[in-house]
């Protein structure tokens, strides 16, 4: 009788075993995606507030200013020829960080800080005009 107790026991510590195994490799599937996916996510809002860009750059003429930045887009600035709002998701990336603007020798670039949320390294997802 204690062989048998023993013998199911040891058959449960190994289904548990293999169970937590299988779980923790989902998890890491998982967040794996959820990382990738965020970047995606990032990249194509990138990609629409650069085409919001260029459709105020239509309508008034230049990019917006730095002072008047991505919030320009959304927000009239009291500009003339602004008929937007020209973009409509939010200015907030998916790691919690808002997205950043800034012109380069007159040229727009929008940029998302990353999974780090540190805006001027590695990953850093961003679009230039």
């Amino acid at each position: 009788m204690q062989n048998e107790n023993d013998s199911n026991t040891g058959k449960i510590f190994l289904l548990v075993g293999i169970i937590s195994i299988i779980l923790a490799t989902s998890y890491l599937f998982i967040y794996k995606y959820y990382l990738y996916q965020a970047d995606v996510n990032a990249r194509n809002n990138c990609i629409e507030l650069k085409i919001a860009i260029a459709n105020y750059k239509m309508d008034i003429g230049s990019f917006p200013t730095k002072v008047i930045g991505i919030d320009g887009l959304i927000i009239d600035p009291g500009v003339k020829g602004w008929k937007g709002p020209y973009y409509s998701l939010s200015l907030i990336d998916p790691w919690g960080t808002k997205y950043i603007y800034d012109l380069v020798k007159g040229k727009p670039i929008v940029s998302s800080a990353g999974k780090d949320c540190i805006h001027g390294n590695d990953d850093d997802v961003y679009e230039r005009f």
